[in-house]
């Protein structure tokens, strides 16, 4: 006879799999070249924007007054030119066409251009602040994004990982998702950053007035912006992610962005409407980008305009990071790894 024990009988648990989308993030926040490019992010900032506190200064009337003479000294010593000019022709000679018409304050211009340092205009100097550091940012995305995927082929890392998650589809969309969310972060925060840095300038060195529409435009371009940076990194990501090497991925950029544009500027200008930085700008400039070119076709001399809008711009960058992308996509799922 025998007795049934009371004791349950244990079974063996496993522990949960870690989240790839997890580990990702991880990775990505802990890779070292990462670190260092935002660390040197963070440090240009910093030393980009106290440079710029030191070329802007506050209008006084001490400085309006002494701006009125120079601009008066300056218009008195070219009278004086012109007096001795006069002196020195003949009788029947034509003063006005020989020696040039009295000067005359509205010849120089506003008298803000005789300041030693002009006002900042947070009204009309934050728009082009915020483009030119996304244009930066920009750069630095595309060089993210081309490391994030390219260290990985480098140090054969790439195969290890497949080791622990077969499912090649749900890699690159793990690395995709974390750098895709990194970037847009990274742009937003710089955006934000910048711009508190260009109202405190305003406030300290200029002035904070603007008009009614402007913060609504302003937002719409940084939030273009943050597209362009994101596109920028998926850009850099996809090239590595073909020739499986971050310093060739950025070798062919150089050459596509600094030769080969500027070859079909210089020989069929007419096709400038679908080279990346002309899209770029269009994309994020608050008016869009119009092309200006001459061509033997063009009347009179006048020259011939391309109005790229943001729609264009977004579609044709979006459209061509896409299908480097899927065509990358689809090699990873195909070739060998070894």
């Amino acid at each position: 006879m025998t007795v049934a024990s009371d004791t349950a009988v244990e079974r063996p648990t496993t522990s949960p799999r870690p989240s790839l989308l997890r580990a990702e993030s991880r990775r990505f926040i802990h890779r070292r070249f990462i670190q260092i490019l935002l660390a040197g992010v963070l440090v240009g900032s910093a030393t980009a924007a106290i440079i710029m506190s030191f070329q802007f200064a506050k209008t006084t009337p001490e400085l309006l007054a002494q701006a009125k003479q120079q601009q008066e000294a300056a218009v008195a010593e070219q009278n004086g030119y012109r007096a001795d000019c006069v002196k020195m022709l003949a009788p029947t000679a034509n003063a006005e066409e020989a020696c040039g018409p009295l000067a005359t304050v509205n010849d120089y211009g506003d008298v803000t251009n005789f300041l030693p340092k002009h006002p900042y205009v947070f009204a009309t100097g934050m728009p082009d602040l915020a483009v030119g550091v996304g244009a930066v940012v920009a750069c630095i995305a595309f060089l993210v994004g081309a490391t994030w995927v390219g260290a990985e082929w480098s140090s054969k890392s790439m195969v290890a990982l497949l080791f622990w998650e077969p499912r090649r589809v749900r890699v690159i969309a793990a690395k995709l998702g974390t750098l895709v969310a990194a970037m847009a972060v990274l742009a937003a925060v710089v955006q934000l950053s910048w711009t508190a840095v260009g109202r405190l300038l305003g406030s300290a060195r200029g002035t904070t007035g603007v008009p009614v529409d402007f913060w609504g435009e302003l937002l719409a371009t940084q939030g273009r912006i943050v597209l362009l940076v994101v596109l920028a990194a998926l850009a850099g990501f996809a090239l590595a992610n073909l020739v499986r090497n971050t310093g060739a991925a950025l070798g062919i950029a150089f050459v596509v962005l600094a030769m080969v544009e500027s070859a079909v500027r210089a020989l069929e200008p007419s096709w400038q409407q679908w080279l990346f930085t002309d899209n770029a700008m269009a994309l994020v400039l608050p008016q869009g980008y119009t092309i200006r070119y001459l061509q033997d076709t063009s009347f009179n001399g006048e020259p011939t305009e391309i109005f790229l809008s943001h729609w264009h711009g977004g579609l044709f960058l979006g459209g061509t990071v896409g299908v480097a992308l899927i065509l990358g996509t689809w090699l990873f799922r195909r070739r060998d790894l070894t």
